[in-house]
């Protein structure tokens, strides 16, 4: 009986054992929380900062196992060494052989970069530097300072801080900085453990992490060499911009068989030189105002002969363009059309066809007003191929403009067929109005321009001595002033060039966003 009572409570020990286990392993199975943490280095040998190196290598332990695929390749030394570092993985510990004697009475630092994560959740060991000296002092000069992005004034984080010896030009091939280091959250910086001497800085935002400057990054750079001893390489000031890229071939073109091409060109260059194979085919070519668009026609007689033509820019290889075959077109002017489908009550109505228009006969167009025939002011502008209206537009009235057959006449004489506008525009209630008052007389002679909340520019105008503006006709919105120093003369902002080594025009931007509201006037100050 006590044998009996003795077996049944060993089976119920056992079974509620089982049952624990068992909860115990599905609680394991659910998992804990997941590593964010990075590897962190929990020794070194020699230890961080240490003086009078004289070994070849360094170890370095971590607090778990660790991968640095990378790490050679996110690896700088500074000073550089002439030759690549081994590196060798033994458990947790990371292993540097440095290949070569290094110099005397002076101090390394290894930045590692993005060169080492773990091995489970591959979390990134970032900033990381180690530093020793050959001599019996770890140098302590360091270089400080900020950067904004020009355009928004806002603080750029990520890019590189750069130094590299004044000596070597900004040009130099496969050139790597001998000191470096990032910037934060803030735009601030600070490069670290920097013997006296000249240098020069550049700041990069390196997207590739090649150390070298590529087409779409931001940068930044000073003219004047520096030197750690000083008190000017501290606090230093940045303005970042991505330079213009430059035009390698021709994009978007479009064409028809009437004679017309066009195709997009940064509008902050110079238009290339367009010529047809056939140096018999003359081109006539205009930019559409505010635009990257470029415009082209045949003139001559193409009939029968092979178009090509070719683009030349100086920056740029020749590219060539197949058009199409030249042809009168059937319906002449059909394209005439108006460049906004609604204008404002104190604007011109303006017309832009594909065809080229060589001449418009005024006694064929008639403007009807609430039904009553008047005679606007009607003008070709032959050199931007537009047909501008002149009136005096008044609310709740109604306008048609009537271009009979025969008003509108092409390069090889052909002419329109009827054509008929309703002209909409916008009324006085619909927009806002912004007037501003600046402070500061070195205004005069700058660049004011208001962007909206696209980032298109809606209003731009030199600075005159009474440093006033008024700004009418603006859609309700958000938008940001800027003025800048306009160096170039092209009423567009510059920003920087790399290969001039031209740093981008001043620029400040107005704190606050503005927001205008329809029937209502502003007025700020700067």
């Amino acid at each position: 009986m006590n044998r009996s009572l003795r077996f049944h409570d060993l089976f119920l020990n056992l079974a509620i054992a089982c049952l624990l286990w068992s909860c115990a392993q599905v609680r394991g199975i659910s998992g804990g929380e997941k590593d964010l943490n990075p590897p962190i280095v929990i020794r070194a040998s020699p230890p961080n900062q240490s003086t009078n190196f004289s070994g070849n290598t360094i170890t370095l332990t971590f607090d778990e196992y660790v991968q640095a695929g990378s790490l050679l390749q996110n690896l700088i030394i500074s000073p550089p060494l002439t030759k690549t570092p081994r590196l060798n993985i033994k458990g947790k510990s990371i292993i540097l052989t440095i290949p070569e004697e290094l110099k005397a009475s002076t101090t390394y630092v290894f930045q590692f970069g993005d060169g080492i994560s773990d091995v489970n959740e591959a979390n990134m060991l970032t900033e990381f530097a180690y530093v020793l000296s050959t001599g019996t002092a770890i140098d302590s000069l360091q270089v400080s300072g900020s950067v904004i992005e020009a355009w928004t004034g806002l603080p750029v984080k990520g890019m590189k801080a750069m130094l590299f010896d004044a000596a070597i030009r900004r040009d130099s091939i496969g050139q790597k900085p001998l000191y470096f280091s990032k910037t934060d959250a803030s735009g601030a910086f600070v490069i670290p453990f920097l013997k006296s001497g000249e240098y020069r800085i550049e700041l990069l935002e390196d997207l590739n992490n090649n150390f070298a400057f590529d087409a779409g990054e931001k940068l930044a750079f000073q003219y004047e060499t520096l030197n750690p001893i000083d008190s000017t390489s501290k606090n230093l000031k940045f303005e970042a911009s991505t330079p213009k890229p430059l035009p390698l071939f021709i994009n978007d073109v479009y064409t028809d068989s009437s004679g017309f091409f066009a195709f997009t060109w940064p509008i902050w260059f110079d238009l290339p030189e367009v010529r047809m194979a056939d140096s018999e085919l003359k081109v006539i070519q205009l930019r559409k105002e505010n635009s990257d668009t470029v415009y082209h026609w045949i003139e001559g007689k193409p009939v029968g002969k092979e178009l090509m033509a070719f683009v030349e820019y100086p920056e740029m290889e020749n590219d060539s363009l197949d058009l199409l075959f030249f042809a009168r077109n059937n319906a002449p002017f059909a394209d005439l059309l108006p460049i906004e489908s609604k204008i404002n009550y104190d604007q011109k109505f303006e017309l832009f066809s594909r065809q080229k228009i060589a001449d418009i006969l005024q006694d064929n167009m008639v403007m009807l007003v609430d039904s009553i025939r008047t005679d606007p002011e009607i003008t070709l502008h032959a050199d931007s191929n537009k047909i501008s209206v002149f009136y005096d537009w008044q609310e709740n009235v109604s306008y048609k403009l009537i271009f009979a057959s025969g008003g509108v006449f092409a390069q090889d004489k052909s002419t329109n067929d009827s054509l008929v506008y309703n002209v909409q525009f916008n009324k006085k209630a619909d927009f806002g109005s912004l007037t501003w008052n600046f402070k500061e007389t070195q205004m005069i002679g700058n660049v004011f321009i208001l962007t909206d909340a696209d980032g298109k520019t809606v209003f731009s105008s030199i600075l005159d001595e009474n440093l006033k503006l008024n700004i009418i006709n603006l859609k309700p919105g958000n938008y940001t002033a800027r003025v800048f120093r306009d160096d170039s003369t092209n009423m567009i902002w510059d920003p920087i060039d790399y290969q001039s080594l031209s740093l981008s025009e001043p620029i400040s931007v107005y704190p606050d966003k503005i927001q205008v509201r329809a029937n209502w006037e502003i007025v700020l100050e700067w």
